[in-house]
């Protein structure tokens, strides 16, 4: 009885070893297939990449299939803005709302990206600006002057409600007006009688 049990125990062992040996051999065989379809992505990325920039360079010759699939997205682009230009400045907001009832998380994932894109070009012109315009370090130097009320207001109420106020009170003496009164349509032409 002692016999079965270890040959048993013995086919038992031999089996394990087998199965870790192959997840083993399966493991390492993916990571190297991984590894290589990335290298081959790194390199169909960096062909792009040149490609593009030979066409921006001007020279179309050396941008291989780039170049055709730049006047395919052309031909399409302009195909699709003939389409717009038919079917009237409604069109537009149709194609996309149809879209969105289509793909609702293409439609999500394309506007979270266009929302992203923007917010990136909106600061990085902000930051442009602020940096030509500063004092080289990023940040404006110019700060616009305070008026006593404009402190008083951004002072706020105390814990009791009084205004906080700095200095001397502001006092108006002269009523207040809110510009030249308005006048409509074109004041070159003689009033109607």
């Amino acid at each position: 009885m002692s016999e079965v049990s270890d040959q048993a125990s013995s086919v038992a062992g031999t089996a394990k070893q087998q199965v870790d040996t192959l997840l083993s051999r399966t493991r390492e065989e993916l990571s190297q297939q991984a590894e290589a379809r990335g290298q081959q992505t790194i390199s169909m990325v960096r062909t792009w990449s040149d490609q593009l920039q030979a066409l921006a360079e001007g020279r179309p010759t050396s941008s291989g299939n780039m170049l055709s699939f730049v006047r395919e997205a052309q031909e399409r682009v302009q195909s699709y803005a003939d389409s717009l230009e038919r079917r009237g400045p409604r069109a537009f907001m149709d194609d996309v709302s149809s879209f969105a009832r289509r793909r609702p998380v293409a439609f999500l994932m394309a506007a979270g990206f266009a929302g992203f894109a923007v917010g990136r070009l909106v600061r990085s012109e902000k930051d442009s600006q602020q940096s030509s315009s500063g004092d080289g370090n990023g940040f404006s130097s110019y700060q616009p002057p305070m008026s006593q009320s404009t402190r008083a207001y951004e002072a706020g109420p105390t814990a009791y409600g009084d205004p906080v106020t700095y200095g001397e009170p502001v006092t108006y003496s002269d009523p207040v007006t809110y510009g030249e009164p308005m006048t409509y349509g074109d004041p070159t032409l003689p009033e109607r009688p």
